[in-house]
């Protein structure tokens, strides 16, 4: 890492910091668990890299404001969802987090978002949009934890999604999907 800042009030530091660092997912677990909970079973893997400015007190993380513009190819979540060429702005403020640009080729496609949630209550409230295009859906397939494996096709979806994070069954939103050329399954019920 590489960085500069200011601090004042030596009794009760705050801290002005801006730089380029470099954040290996897989060393970083343990700082889930401390200071981002919801992030603690995501099974992240890869090293992001970009430019962030920080300011707050110095024993308080959680409420620090926080931007940050950083890239990783590849970012592997759940330790077998790949998204590469990966590009994304952060920010935290007041305990709210923000993502407004995401960008990622997962499986041949792209994948786009704007992502929020809000770390000051205790079920973590979130919400955004998701897109995407070109996906693989074989590709896909190999990589989730299924029995059916005779998938194929093109797809395209876009969603909104808001819920309580702790909660699924609080989850809501709405979307589409398009699948071209696409391979679902096969039955033998029409068959003579």
């Amino acid at each position: 890492a590489i960085f500069h800042g200011r601090l004042s009030s030596l009794s009760n530091p705050t801290l002005h910091v801006e730089g380029n660092a470099e954040l290996d997912l897989n060393r970083a677990e343990p700082l889930w668990h401390r200071f981002a909970p919801a992030l603690k079973n995501a099974g992240l893997e890869g090293i992001l890299a970009g430019q962030f400015a920080m300011r707050g007190l110095w024993n308080d993380p959680t409420a620090w404001s926080l931007s940050a513009h950083l890239s990783g190819d590849p970012i592997i979540i759940q330790k077998r969802y790949r998204l590469d060429r990966l590009e994304l702005q952060f920010h935290l403020q007041d305990k709210i987090i923000h993502i407004p640009y995401l960008h990622a080729s997962p499986y041949q496609g792209t994948l786009g978002a704007d992502l929020w949630m809000d770390l000051r209550k205790p079920e973590i409230p979130f919400g955004g949009k998701i897109f995407a295009s070109n996906i693989d859906l074989n590709a896909l397939v190999q990589a989730l934890d299924t029995k059916q494996k005779d998938f194929s096709g093109i797809a395209a979806f876009q969603t909104t999604l808001q819920g309580l994070w702790k909660s699924q069954e609080s989850y809501t939103g709405s979307g589409s999907i398009d699948i071209r050329n696409g391979k679902l399954w096969q039955t033998n019920l029409f068959k003579a």
